[in-house]
């Protein structure tokens, strides 16, 4: 979850940046392009991120500090119905 809020506030910053610097200089188009562009690549980034932790959900698990006891409740809570 921290990486997805790292992430989050790299991509919310950078917009916003982005977005106030175009629209300042009177380019409202180029700043509706720069939110397009990072509304797309967050979902992106999430997507790529929940499909890598569904994947490789063995050598993950134990880096979110689930125990050798609940890595079986952990995968079974995971997979899809």
């Amino acid at each position: 979850m921290l990486l997805s809020v790292a992430i989050g506030s790299l991509f919310g910053t950078d917009a916003t940046t982005l977005i106030s610097i175009s629209l300042g200089a009177g380019r409202a188009e180029e700043a509706r392009l720069h939110l397009s562009q990072t509304v797309a690549v967050s979902i992106l980034a999430a997507a790529a991120i929940a499909l890598l932790t569904f994947l490789f959900m063995s050598p993950v698990l134990p880096l979110l500090g689930v125990t050798a006891a609940l890595v079986p409740f952990a995968r079974e809570y995971r997979r899809p119905q």
